[in-house]
């Protein structure tokens, strides 16, 4: 079987793409990756009462607090739904 040069160029840039992806995630500022964690947190499903009045807390320490996770969730917002309609990836070896 002989895959194409264009199949294979695509799949290298889709792998940089990825790549450029999670350099930038880890090129966040500390307060910046916290309030993603935290808008994680809060949209897992499985945040309590107590993490509430943390991140209350938290969101209180600073104007910058503030801002960094307004930003988070405004972002989350934005790709929530996204991420949402993917789905799971198929199984190993599954039929498309």
């Amino acid at each position: 079987m002989t895959v194409s040069r264009t199949a294979t160029d695509g799949a290298k840039a889709q792998r940089a793409s990825r790549k450029e992806a999670d350099n930038a995630a880890i090129e966040l500022d500390p307060l910046r990756r916290e309030a993603v964690d935290w808008v994680h947190r809060l949209a897992s499903g499985r945040a309590t009462v107590a993490d509430a009045e943390a991140l209350k807390c938290w969101r209180g320490r600073s104007p910058a607090h503030e801002a960094a996770y307004a930003d988070a969730r405004r972002l989350w917002q934005a790709f929530g739904p996204a991420a949402r309609n993917c789905g799971a990836p198929p199984a190993c070896g599954a039929q498309r």
